[in-house]
């Protein structure tokens, strides 16, 4: 399966990892395909182990401070539960007309009650907040950049380590994910029988986005049903990451 993960606070205040090596790592892993988004600490990966998302954060959390001498959160969402997460989106307003201002943080952990109440009332300023679970949707009417509400105040008010990333870094990394999808698909093609086969035109990114993946796994059921033989890049925008 896919899994995106997300580096908190790489490549600021003189934290430098170079997504070359970022790539290097999962792949000397035994992670396949590893492919990085900008620089903020984005990559999406090939996960093939049965290893919880929990133990595997920690392992690639050990793994970055022996790389690169200093302490790397990484937050790991499978490409399906990063679906989930966009469909959960409740700013669908803000998500058309001015994603650049709705920002995603992703969360450690889901933060209770009592801590998300401390959150919105130490909010001052024009932001709106919703936390659903180990995600927090906001948005920023005058920019990220300009806003009192940081990510280090809210990781202080909600008690959890998170990283942010706005819309359009959300929806990149949902494409990226479908693309590899769509890849592992292309390539298994040759090893699928000839009139099966030759229904699926090669994948790209663009076809993954534009349904052609669906269209391949019904093509390959109809064939399995009806077969008598048995057993037969990119949105522009800047990031702030903590």
């Amino acid at each position: 399966m896919n899994c995106i993960a997300l580096l908190r606070a790489v490549n600021v205040g003189g934290r430098s990892v170079l997504m070359a090596d970022l790539r290097a790592m999962l792949g000397e892993l035994g992670h396949d395909n590893p492919r990085t988004l900008l620089q903020s600490g984005n990559v999406v990966f090939t996960l093939e182990s049965k290893r919880s998302l929990a133990a595997l954060e920690k392992k690639l959390e050990a793994e970055a401070r022996r790389r690169f001498g200093f302490d790397v959160a990484f937050m790991l969402r499978t490409a399906a539960q990063w679906k989930e997460i966009i469909a959960r989106n409740p700013f669908a307003d803000a998500a058309k007309n001015d994603p650049a201002r709705l920002v995603l943080m992703v969360l450690k952990g889901a933060p209770d009650a009592d801590a998300i109440n401390a959150l919105r009332d130490g909010c001052k300023g024009p932001e709106t907040i919703d936390v659903a679970g180990r995600e927090a949707y906001l948005i920023y009417p005058d920019g990220q950049g300009n806003s009192k509400l940081t990510n280090a105040l809210i990781e202080r008010k909600l008690g959890v380590a998170g990283t942010a990333r706005n819309w359009n870094t959300v929806l990149k990394l949902a494409a990226l994910a479908s693309a590899e999808a769509a890849s592992r698909l292309a390539k298994a093609a040759p090893s699928l029988p000839d009139e099966v086969a030759g229904q699926v035109p090669s994948t790209t990114a663009a076809a993954a986005s534009s349904g052609l993946i669906a269209a391949r796994s019904r093509s390959t059921a109809a064939y399995t049903t009806t077969t008598t033989t048995p057993q037969r890049n990119a949105v522009s925008g800047s990031d702030l990451t903590t």
